[in-house]
């Protein structure tokens, strides 16, 4: 476990179950910042203070929460989304996973699983990063008349830009940085979404982020020329 301090970012509902569940947190390496309204959330996560995690309790209501990964999901920030449900219910899990949280668990709370879960993301994410890093010796990447400037996190299509989530801006960077290699589901799960998604996410997720870079990236999504599939192996690039 990482001596540093883990800073997380709780966002939940009043009365709340953090001030219970989470007495004396600091003791176990987190540094516990919580909020029950969005907009002082979004106004937090926009300023330069460093931070490691969000949790979303999903009690803030259905709305809001949605409102609010929705939010999450398009900005380029360098945090990881712990999301907290209100009943171990798979469906709800399984959407969550899929859009905007990179994990989820279940009320009622347990304090070792839920200090666990927040250092096993920062974990996560650290690896991610360093093996993008490795993967990156300088911060441009092109493929014809896309050209992506990775530190900027900006995608170009002939001049143009290329609005991208954080989810498809990191799968085109693995797809250029991997031109006319084969990838199939699981490895890309791995590679883009993180160590363990191969084994949380449903493969047909990366199907729904390809089909929505076509949308952004090709003359004719319906016939793509640029993200091709290769029958019964996977998708490739260039």
């Amino acid at each position: 476990m990482s001596t540093e301090p883990l800073r997380l970012l709780l966002l939940d509902g009043e009365p709340g179950w953090a001030p219970a569940v989470l007495a004396g947190l600091g003791s176990s390496g987190l540094v516990l910042e919580r909020f029950t309204r969005v907009d002082d959330v979004k106004e937090r996560l926009g300023g330069p203070e460093p931070l490691d995690l969000v949790v979303v309790d999903l009690a803030i209501g259905e709305r809001e929460s949605h409102r609010f990964g929705s939010w999450l999901d398009q900005r380029p920030g360098g945090w990881s989304v712990l999301a907290i449900s209100p009943a171990a219910d798979e469906a709800l899990r399984v959407e969550l996973l899929e859009s905007w949280a990179d994990d989820v668990i279940a009320m009622p709370l347990a304090q070792r699983e839920f200090v666990a879960r927040c250092h096993a993301l920062r974990r996560r994410r650290q690896l991610l990063l360093e093996q993008q890093n490795a993967r990156t010796p300088h911060t441009h990447l092109r493929h014809g008349e896309i050209i992506m400037h990775v530190e900027e996190h900006q995608v170009w299509r002939d001049g143009e830009p290329v609005q991208l989530t954080p989810r498809e801006f990191r799968l085109l960077a693995y797809l250029l940085r991997h031109q006319g290699q084969i990838h199939d589901r699981d490895t890309l799960l791995e590679r883009v979404w993180g160590e363990f998604s191969s084994l949380e996410l449903d493969p047909k997720t990366v199907d729904v982020h390809i089909r929505w870079l076509r949308l952004k990236l090709e003359d004719d999504p319906a016939a793509p020329r640029l993200i091709t599939t290769v029958r019964g192996r996977g998708y490739r690039l260039g």
